[in-house]
């Protein structure tokens, strides 16, 4: 559990602008 905690708290801060590109494709869509 501690695994996948750190390698998902890695990826989140690892990968910042990913999300922020994934949130930016994804918003319009998911907000309708």
């Amino acid at each position: 559990m501690f695994d996948l905690a750190g390698s998902t708290a890695q990826a989140l801060d690892a990968l910042p602008d990913a999300k922020v590109v994934l949130l930016a494709r994804g918003g319009p869509d998911l907000s309708r």
